[in-house]
């Protein structure tokens, strides 16, 4: 039996009471992608090809934080990234909220203690974000990325959020913002918090990458909105 690590069953017991084996892994948070790789690389005989995931894992993920690493504490860009549901903020113990901290930037929920707050638009304004990430679901039949966007910045009141005044408001797929392809939402969120110093990174190439070395097909439905 395979399980989320983050978030075991409550059915456990009688799996482990007749000696049937339980496997805790997560596969869809950055800090843990490298080695939830290499134990099912192992259980299916395919370590190399674990590796080679794991160490391109790896590599971007260091590439963006030597980028990031002499930004200053009050020059990281404020951020707000909302979930599937409207005014579902991403606290700091969330997999959004590392995406958040490895991309250089503040979370303006970082410190809210409940695992999925709430909050309204009036929280928003009076946080004054720099940048709005907004994660959909890729699942969701008719996902219009612009709508999505246009909806957003037309919220009452957002005309005076720095994110929305500035156009610094994206709309990202959970399929690259969580699971496997989790790296490819860090290199997306550092280039929209920082487009200066990852000019020359382009997302979609290294989603092309994965597509051609890994699952073939993954890199054909758009995944953001604007191209940061």
């Amino acid at each position: 039996m395979v399980s989320y690590a983050s978030s075991k069953p409550k059915n456990e017991d009688p799996f482990t009471q007749n000696r049937i084996p339980i496997l805790y892994i997560d596969c869809y948070r950055l800090d843990t992608l490298e080695s939830d790789a290499k134990i099912l690389g192992s259980l299916t005989s395919r370590e190399n090809d674990a590796s080679s995931y794991a160490a391109l894992v790896n590599t971007w993920q260091d590439l963006v934080k030597s980028r990031v690493s002499n930004v200053s504490q009050v020059d990281k860009p404020r951020v707000y990234f909302e979930g599937y549901s409207d005014y579902s903020a991403q606290p700091g113990s969330s997999g959004s909220g590392l995406l958040i901290r490895r991309a250089g930037g503040r979370n303006i929920a970082e410190n809210l203690s409940v695992a999925a707050p709430k909050v309204n638009a009036e929280w928003v304004m009076t946080e004054n974000p720099d940048v709005i990430i907004k994660v959909v679901s890729p699942t969701k039949d008719g996902i219009n990325f612009t709508t999505i966007h246009s909806q957003i910045v037309s919220r009452p009141g957002m005309q005076n959020v720095n994110a929305v005044r500035n156009g610094r408001v994206f709309v990202i797929s959970g399929d690259v913002a969580y699971g496997p392809r989790f790296y490819i939402g860090l290199l997306t969120i550092a280039k929209m918090l920082y487009p200066d110093r990852f000019r020359d990174i382009n997302p979609q190439a290294a989603l092309d990458e994965y597509a051609q070395r890994f699952v073939v097909g993954t890199n054909l439905t758009p995944f953001v909105y604007p191209e940061p």
